[in-house]
């Protein structure tokens, strides 16, 4: 994954600030091809926000901006483009 930029697909995410904090930042994303909804935590939210707002940043990137333990960053991020959340370039 290093070296690679990462995006979210459009068709998985949707972020609306109030309601987001309403929900204390924990949300949904929508695998499009198996057409199943995935929970995920604040933490997870907080590195999908920063790809969104971020398009096309890289791994070291957002382990830099995020300042999280590498290895749980790079397992999140495998199971995120696994289930086409999170594509890869």
């Amino acid at each position: 994954m290093m070296g690679k930029k990462l995006y979210i697909n459009d068709r998985a995410c949707f972020f609306d600030q109030g309601m987001d904090r309403f929900n204390n930042y924990w949300s949904v994303v929508f695998n499009p091809v198996k057409e199943r909804y995935i929970k995920i935590n604040p933490s997870g939210y907080k590195i999908l926000k920063v790809i969104e707002e971020n398009p096309s940043i890289s791994f070291s990137e957002l382990l830099s901006r995020l300042q999280v333990e590498e290895n749980s960053l790079k397992r999140f991020l495998e199971n995120m483009v696994q289930e086409k959340i999170v594509l890869v370039s």
